[in-house]
């Protein structure tokens, strides 16, 4: 799995990212701070609807059950879904939004006598 700064292209190994996707971390090589970018749930969402409502119609079923099953498997469908994608995808990194923003202070805090 190669997992690549966006900002300089280094490799970076899985280790040194984080499993939790809010704090930030500093790149091996360039040291700016990076986050793990949320991924985009609606092609999963799709998929398991889809898979769904297929399924539950080959089970003949009707009615508010037929409703009430889609609406639990794609629930289940979809939470696999997202953890299967967690295992097998690497994760997409971006700038840390939070983290690494630099602190802007005055040249002079006295001015300089004449």
């Amino acid at each position: 799995m190669s997992i690549r700064c966006p900002v300089c292209g280094t490799f970076l190994q899985p280790e040194l990212i984080p499993a939790i996707r809010n704090p930030s971390f500093a790149c091996s090589r360039c040291r700016t701070q990076l986050e793990v970018a949320a991924s985009d749930p609606v092609p999963i969402f799709a998929a398991s609807v889809m898979l769904s409502v297929a399924s539950c119609v080959l089970m003949a079923l009707r009615g508010f059950v037929l409703i009430a099953a889609i609406l639990v498997v794609t629930a289940m469908l979809y939470w696999v879904g997202k953890l299967v994608w967690g295992f097998l995808a690497a994760p997409k990194l971006k700038r840390s939004q939070s983290g690494g923003k630099l602190l802007h202070l005055a040249k002079r805090i006295h001015p300089l006598p004449k």
